[in-house]
This record gives structure tokens, sequence and C-alpha cells, in this order.
């Protein structure tokens, strides 16, 4: 030691500690929006995922039945209401109808005068085919809305007066002996003007008038040929 330098009576400080670098921040991730925990079990659970009780259907059963059975016709009677619109449309199917009905009452009357077994066959069939046929006719008009009393007047008189002239005609025929020829002829032009009519009927804007007619002519054809092929031979 120097003897001129004074000594340290006292020590020296130690220096202050240098301040420790804080740590890089880090972004932390965001932590997912699921749960890995096990949720808490909720006795209602299945209840809510399972289906339920089938839910009634409005139109189930015979309620439902019932209801397209009535729309079905509602929907049949408007066709034909818009069918018949114009007096054209519905005059033919009357006239139709009323001249089956005097047809059919005149194959009735007549069958006991027929003594031929062939003609009585065929004179029994024309006799199913025009009344059915003009039930149906009949029934066409009434979903139409047309009734009886709504017929032509002038038309229900004018084949009032023809079936008359043919029951005389037959009444003629009978008394002269010549019934089976003449009742034979005669019915095959009827079912040819009857033909003509459900021509026209077939060319209706209702297809279940188009059907009927269709379905008329059909089965009348058969019959019209035994008719026209008919031979008098007292069988």
């Amino acid at each position: 030691m120097n003897p001129q330098q004074e000594p340290n009576q006292y020590p020296q400080p130690d220096p202050p500690p240098r301040p420790t670098p804080a740590p890089p921040v880090v972004a932390q991730q965001e932590e997912p929006r699921y749960s890995t925990g096990t949720p808490a079990y909720d006795p209602n659970y299945l209840d809510s995922i399972s289906a339920g009780p089938p839910a009634q259907k409005f139109f189930s059963g015979s309620f439902g039945k019932i209801f397209f059975i009535m729309l079905g016709l509602f929907a049949l009677a408007v066709s034909l209401i818009v069918a018949f619109s114009g007096k054209d449309n519905t005059a033919i199917l009357q006239k139709t109808s009323v001249r089956l009905e005097n047809i059919a009452r005149t194959t009735k009357t007549i069958q006991k005068d027929i003594n031929s077994n062939n003609l009585k066959e065929i004179n029994t069939k024309f006799n199913i085919w025009a009344t059915n046929s003009q039930r149906d006719a009949e029934d066409l008009l009434k979903l139409g809305g047309v009734q009886r009393t709504d017929f032509n007047k002038e038309m229900v008189r004018t084949e009032e007066a023809r079936i008359d002239e043919l029951n005389s005609k037959f009444e003629d025929a009978r008394l002269s002996v010549r019934l089976h020829r003449v009742y034979s002829t005669t019915m095959d032009l009827e079912i040819e003007g009857l033909l003509n009519l459900f021509a026209t009927l077939s060319k209706n804007p209702s297809s279940k008038i188009r059907d009927f007619a269709n379905t008329a002519v059909k089965n009348v054809k058969p019959i019209q040929k035994e008719f026209n092929e008919y031979v008098d031979d007292g069988n």
C-alpha cells in the first residue's frame, strides 16, 4: 500500500444490480370453443332426440276417404256443368236420354208378342242395354245440374210422337203377321239413329260424357249386327 495514500476506511458499495430483461411476449393460442370435458348427463336428453309419436294425419282413415270421394264428385259435377254451359251441349244428351227411355219401354212391351226365340234373345239384350244407357245418361245430366223437369219440352213431345208412331207400326205388323221382320229391320235403323247421337256426344268437352258415349256404342254395335242379320225362321 502506498503510504501516502489514505486507506479506505469504508467499503465501497456494490454496484446496483442490472435489471433482468423481461421475457419475450408469446401470443396465447385461443382456447378451443368446444369442451373436451364430459358434459353433465341430462336425464331428458334421450327424450329430446327420440322421435315423438307420429302426428295424426288430417286426411287419414275413413274421413280422408270420404273427403276425397266428395272432392272427386264435386270436380265431376263442375266439369259437367262447364260441359253443359251451352244449350246445344245439354240438348243432345237430353234427347239421347229421352229416346233411350222410350226405346226401353217399347222393347219391354213388345217382348210378349215375339214368337221367335232368337229374336226374343236379341230384344232382351237390347232392352237391357237401352235401360242401363238411359240411366247413365240421366245420371250425367243430374250431376251437371240438369233435372228431368229442365228438359226441352218441345223435344220431349217430338220424341213421344215418334215412339207412338213406331208402336203403331209394330201393332200393324203384328196384326198382319209380319212383326218379326218389321221389328228387326226397324230396330236396326233405330240403333243407327242412336249411334249418330252418340257420335256427337263423343266430342263433348266432358271426358265422362265421351266415355259414356264410347262405351254405349261399343256395347250396342253387336246387338245392331244381330238385328241386321236376323232371318225370320220361326225359331
